[in-house]
């Protein structure tokens, strides 16, 4: 025990060594996190910021500031990166006082430069690019790690790291939060933005500064700093690859099924497969550090189990995309297809001596597909416009660029009309590159394509859906002299829906009341109201209902479905 205790300091030093070290070489990486703390709390508690006197909020200009510093943030994330991106390269080459400039011009520009030039680029192009960019940058980094550290232990290295920021972060996340729930029940009770912001302090500061941090702190070490835990092998040979063999073994059975029954495989494949080739080349990138017979098998045979699947991954999208278009995750799926079909090529290419260019042909798609033409959300929108129109002109109703409502409805085919909900349903109506008839909300469908709007898989459904704007506001029950509070939900199969509130063994049929207000939507956002719905009942009782939610679906025909429905308020008397 003696022996014990003495050991405590020396592995803390060695814990924090990398930490502190890394505080000459990347000192933006923690200012730009703060400022990026600042505006992620802000945007998130806009809402509270601009409450009018009434208690109403002034959304027009919280709606406004949140923009602005969800820019902001997003300036900062991106400014993060090109820092540590810029310190990599410059540090081998260049002087300390070039090294501080660069960092110092990152700083001011990633908070007052980028910040503008994203907004700019409009919904939902603003988000796409600087998370297409970031994601690419962190690629190129890793990459970089592997040509200073060698490409097995910059990969185990990369993994430990990310562990251990986590660790970190998790741990600071429950310290936080255990501190300002015990300052706010025991000395001052946080009310109002305050209370807001402060509870997103608690997440955002060790998400968005010791997570990065301690990673780039980890991942940035020289090679000889580098030890590779024992619990790292451990975990990638007998838990990672046992997992791995056997997603192996189901898709190959799940293949020769479909062989014998001479049927193509559906496209839902696609993603385990997917799943399939990043384990291979996880895999392949962990293990590097480690030698052993079944690992040189592994190297120099395991992509010839993988390129099946790969050809098989290759038919199915062309298959899917040839029947439903290209959507974001059909687009994003195109990108990683093509990545995974290189990346694993790489690894036996030339007995896989240039594997780490694996990261640069993942920046690469990971660029393709968030900046410029090909981008997934443009992608998405030529593939779906391009559905609706040769749909539209094969019955002469497609003119002057939109699609002509009058005479639609009898023209086009009931899987016609499916196809057509279906592709406006992939649009982002914030996009304002899209034509003015594809950003009309649901209500306008009709008028523009000239038929009801049919869901894809139920038909259609009829929702009634509402909440009080302040749920904590005081209601108004000088009416009445006694409340009781009630909350109730019924689920219904294949039956006329009844809308009944049972309170003390008495019961309230609604359903007349309610279901006339049943309108048909597309979504379950609720509506905020001013005031709750008042029904009369008999002996001069009344229902007050503050939350209610009615799904009454039917099927393309219109006969009835599922139902359900919640409600919660008060009786009155």
């Amino acid at each position: 025990m003696k022996s014990f205790f003495p050991r405590i300091p020396n592995t803390f030093v060695k814990l924090a060594r990398p930490v502190r070290s890394a505080w000459g070489r990347f000192p933006v990486l923690p200012v730009l996190g703060l400022v990026m703390v600042a505006a992620v709390s802000l945007s998130m508690a806009a809402y509270e910021f601009f409450r009018m006197e009434d208690g109403r909020t002034d959304f027009d200009r919280a709606d406004a500031f949140r923009g602005r510093m969800e820019c902001l943030a997003l300036g900062c994330s991106l400014g993060m990166l090109v820092s540590v991106a810029g310190q990599l390269l410059l540090e081998r080459r260049f002087g300390r006082k070039v090294q501080l400039v660069f960092q110092a011009v990152t700083a001011v520009l990633s908070a007052l430069a980028l910040p503008p030039l994203i907004s700019a680029l409009g919904e939902p192009y603003c988000y796409l690019t600087v998370v297409g960019l970031d994601m690419a940058i962190v690629a190129a980094i890793l990459f970089v790690f592997a040509r200073r550290q060698g490409t097995g232990v910059a990969a185990a290295n990369a993994v430990v790291a990310f562990v251990l920021a986590w660790i970190f972060s998790l741990c600071a996340i429950a310290g936080f939060f255990m501190v300002y729930y015990t300052f706010s029940s025991l000395v001052l009770e946080l009310e109002g933005a305050v209370n807001e912001v402060t509870g997103i302090l608690c997440w955002a500061i060790p998400l968005c500064v010791i997570w990065p941090w301690i990673f780039i702190a980890y991942a940035a070490r020289e090679r000889e700093e580098i030890s590779i835990p024992a619990a790292y092998k451990a975990v990638v040979m007998k838990v990672l690859f046992p997992l791995a063999l056997a997603l192996l073994a189901l898709l190959y059975a799940y293949f020769f099924k479909r062989l014998f029954m001479r049927s193509m495989p559906v496209g839902e494949i696609n993603r385990f497969i997917s799943m399939a080739s990043a384990a291979y080349l996880f895999l392949y990138f962990a293990s590097l550090p480690f030698e052993g017979r079944f690992l040189r098998f592994f190297r120099k045979r395991g992509a010839l189990f993988i390129a099946p699947l790969l050809a098989l991954q290759v038919v199915t999208f062309m298959l899917r995309v040839s029947e439903y278009g290209y959507t974001w995750t059909k687009s994003a799926g195109l990108f990683y297809i093509a990545f995974s079909v290189v990346a694993v090529a790489l690894t036996v290419f030339r007995k896989g001596i240039h594997a780490r260019a694996a990261f640069l042909v993942l920046a690469a798609a990971l660029l393709l597909g968030s900046v410029g033409p090909l981008n997934i959300e443009d992608m998405t929108n030529r593939s779906q416009l391009a559905r609706i129109e040769r749909i539209y002109r094969s019955h002469g109703l497609f003119k002057g660029g939109s699609p002509v409502a009058e005479g639609a409805k009898t023209a086009l085919s009931r899987e016609e009309m499916k196809t057509v909900s279906e592709a406006f349903r992939n649009f982002d109506r914030n996009n304002r590159r899209l034509p003015e008839w594809a950003r009309a909300d649901w209500k306008a469908f009709e008028s523009t394509f000239g038929f009801r709007q049919k869901m894809i898989y139920t038909g259609f459904r009829r929702v009634l859906t509402f909440r009080l704007r302040n749920g904590n506001a005081p209601l108004d029950v000088a009416a009445w002299s006694r409340i009781r509070a009630f909350k109730q939900s019924r689920s219904q199969i294949k039956g006329e829906i009844a809308i009944v509130i049972e309170i003390d063994g008495e019961t309230f049929d609604i359903t007349g009341i309610l279901l006339p207000l049943l309108t048909e939507k597309e979504d379950e956002d609720a509506v905020d109201r001013e005031e709750p719905l008042v029904i009369p009942i008999s002996g001069g009782r009344s229902l007050m209902l503050t939350n209610v939610f009615i799904n009454d679906s039917r099927d393309e025909d219109g006969n009835l479905g599922d139902s359900y429905y919640e409600l919660s308020g008060y009786l009155c008397w």
